[in-house]
C-alpha cells in the first residue's frame, strides 16, 4: 500500500511539475486577470494586461438595483477551463486555448425585459427563473506575452475579448 501511495504521490508530482513548467506563469496571469475582472477590479486587471485600455469604459454604471443583480449574477456564472498550453520556442509568447461557459448578461437582461412585459414579476426571483437556463458553451484562443521582467501578461485583443465574454 505505501509503494502504491509513493508512486501515486510521485506521478501526481510529475505531472504537476510539467503543468506548470509547460507554459510558465501564464495560465496564473490568465486566472488572476479573470478573477479581477469578475470582481470589477479593473485597475488590478490591468496588471495583468500588455498595453494601454480605458478600463473604466468596460462596466456600466446605473441605479437599477435589478440590472446589477443580473450583471452580478451572469459575471458570477463565468467559468472557463485550460484545453490546450503552446509557447512559442524562444519561451516569449503563449497562446492558450480555454473553453467557457457563462450566462450572458445581454440575453437575461432582454430575456427579463419580454417576461416582465408578459406580466411576469419585477423581481430577484423572476432573474433567478431566467438564470436557470443552460448556459453559453464557447471556445476562445488567449494570447500572453513575458515582459522584461519575465512576467506573463495578456496580450490586449485577449484581454478585451475575455471582458466581453465575462460581461456580455
Amino acid at each position: 500500500m505505501k509503494k502504491l501511495k509513493f508512486l501515486l504521490t510521485s506521478l501526481l508530482i510529475g505531472v504537476l511539475l510539467f503543468a506548470l513548467t509547460a507554459c510558465g506563469g501564464a495560465e496564473g496571469a490568465l486566472s488572476g486577470f479573470v478573477a479581477a475582472c469578475k470582481k470589477g477590479e479593473f485597475e488590478k486587471a490591468a496588471t495583468y494586461v500588455v498595453g494601454d485600455f480605458d478600463w473604466e469604459d468596460t462596466r456600466e454604471d446605473t441605479d437599477d438595483s435589478i440590472y446589477k443583480y443580473i450583471l452580478q449574477k451572469t459575471v458570477g456564472s463565468f467559468e472557463y477551463k485550460v484545453k490546450e498550453s503552446s509557447m512559442n520556442s524562444d519561451e516569449t509568447a503563449c497562446t492558450i486555448e480555454i473553453s467557457y461557459s457563462c450566462h450572458s448578461s445581454v440575453t437575461v437582461w432582454t430575456t427579463y425585459g419580454l417576461q416582465v412585459a408578459l406580466g411576469a414579476e419585477q423581481s430577484k426571483a423572476t432573474v433567478d427563473e431566467i438564470l436557470k437556463m443552460d448556459k453559453t458553451e464557447r471556445d476562445m484562443t488567449v494570447n500572453l506575452k513575458k515582459n522584461d521582467e519575465g512576467k506573463w501578461l495578456l496580450s490586449l485583443d485577449s484581454a478585451a475579448a475575455l471582458i466581453g465574454a465575462i460581461y456580455a
